[in-house]
């Protein structure tokens, strides 16, 4: 997500949200919590059960943009956990929030994608599912970096 959106950070590294465990706020949340957006390497606790470290700050989420979260895990996280890691090879892992970001090269369409898309449901798709249809949507987001 954030090879493809331009969300600039107030301090720390994104490179830290590769480790299990590891968040990113934005400044809002930050100085909810911390009363400081200076939160880098302050600890959280999730849902009371998991410990998390938070690796940098963005800076506030505009208001013109559908990506209004303020809090960004790691998806290491969903690897390491035990509970979590069963969703990652599973059909029911999908859920109805689940988005995915594509930034075309230039050449390449919407249509071209939708196309391609349906053979790779029937190859790929577990038989119950392979009705379910996930249409490409054009969108002009805030904050995407040209290519």
């Amino acid at each position: 997500m954030f090879s493809i959106f331009d969300f600039p950070l107030a301090q720390g590294d994104l490179n830290g949200l590769r480790e299990p465990y590891t968040a990113l706020l934005t400044e809002k949340l930050a100085r909810k919590y911390y009363g400081t957006t200076d939160a880098v390497g302050k600890t959280f606790k999730l849902n009371a059960e998991y410990n998390f470290r938070v690796v940098g700050v963005l800076k506030d989420i505009p208001d013109n943009t559908a990506l209004q979260y303020q809090m960004y895990t790691s998806w290491a996280t969903m690897e390491a956990d035990s509970n979590s890691r069963h969703m990652l090879n599973n059909w029911g892992g999908i859920q109805g929030g689940t988005q995915c970001y594509v930034l075309f090269r230039e050449g390449h369409s919407q249509a071209a994608l939708e196309s391609a898309f349906a053979t790779f449901r029937e190859k790929y798709f577990h038989p119950e599912v392979r009705n379910w249809n996930i249409p490409a949507t054009p969108t002009s987001v805030s904050g995407a970096k040209a290519s």
